[in-house]
């Protein structure tokens, strides 16, 4: 066994006190702030190790072990609560602190907190790895979930801008086409609480939308609107354009609903299946107003009435 001992060699006069200069050497020399540095050097090098008998060792120190179990208490506890059964995390951010304590004592029911705990499916007692890099890997998962699923929200607000766009300018060219006049306005209506929905949601993660993609996509909903308006055909081609805008959005809200789904955001789903099933009702009356607009079309066409709008 080996004793350190502090004791100084030979006496040392100081003729004037440098306390910064003290407290630089004890840094690096001695104290708490060296023993927490030895035990992060090997812990960080304990997860390189492959084998089982070095990797123990450096983590079975009492430092080291304490920091670990604290490591694994912040990864499984605190950032993410849990839905460890189906190998899923939920966003603490999204959810009270009532499902924290509930994922906390699953955490624990299921030795999850134990840094040396048997990874689930271990093939044999005689080989078990700690779990440590299976959350790791599990927090990253859900991190990159997460990015995406902010992106998604951010692209779903501006194409909503959007669609306020190309509503605005084809309400002032409906005016022989009362019924699908009359379900846009009440869909603009819709659309504007859609918005609302999206930036609830954007908030609960601490995030907003992004100005600069609404304003794009709205000056492009503004063009494309525009540029119908001189068609002869004109309620045809938006007819088109808005059955196939409304698909689009769909295939959205679908996506952000699978992405709440993966990384666990909860509260979002019912607030994106609110807007999807409003999305579907207006998809589904494009499409049976469809033959009623091109037969009415026809008609005033042929009667050398104006029938583009």
């Amino acid at each position: 066994m080996l004793m350190h001992s502090k004791r100084l060699q030979n006496e040392i006069r100081v003729s004037e006190p440098n306390s910064p200069l003290a407290s630089r050497l004890q840094e690096q020399f001695s104290g708490s702030d060296i023993e927490l540095a030895k035990a992060m050097g090997d812990f960080t090098q304990s997860t390189f190790e492959a084998d089982t008998g070095p990797k123990n060792m450096l983590l079975d120190t009492p430092v080291t072990t304490k920091l670990v179990s604290q490591e694994a208490d912040l990864l499984t506890n605190a950032d993410f609560g849990a839905d460890l059964g189906a190998g899923r995390t939920s966003n603490a951010k999204m959810n009270g602190s009532a499902d924290l304590d509930d994922a906390a004592a699953q955490a624990r029911s299921t030795g999850l907190n134990d840094v040396h705990a048997p990874c689930p499916g271990a093939p044999s007692p005689r080989r078990r790895e700690p779990c440590l890099e299976m959350r790791m890997a599990t927090v990253a998962a859900n991190e990159t979930v997460r990015e995406i699923f902010i992106t998604g929200l951010r692209n779903a607000h501006a194409l909503e801008h959007q669609a306020l766009a190309l509503m605005d300018r084809q309400l002032d060219h409906l005016a022989h086409y009362a019924e699908v006049a009359g379900r846009m306005r009440s869909h603009r209506g819709e659309t504007e609480r859609q918005i609302a929905r999206l930036e609830q949601i954007l908030k609960d993660f601490g995030e907003s939308h992004s100005a600069v993609k609404d304003a794009v996509l709205t000056v492009t909903g503004n063009l494309a609107a525009v540029g119908h308006s001189f068609a002869a055909d004109e309620i045809l081609k938006n007819a088109f354009a808005n059955f196939a805008f409304e698909n689009f959005e769909i295939a959205t809200y679908k996506a952000l609903i699978v992405m709440a789904q993966e990384g666990g955001f909860v509260t979002a789903i019912p607030l994106l299946e609110h807007t999807l099933q409003e999305e579907l009702a207006m998809a589904a009356f494009l499409d049976e107003i469809l033959p009623d607009v091109v037969t009415k079309f026809l008609d005033r066409r042929s009667a050398g009435e104006t029938a583009s709008h």
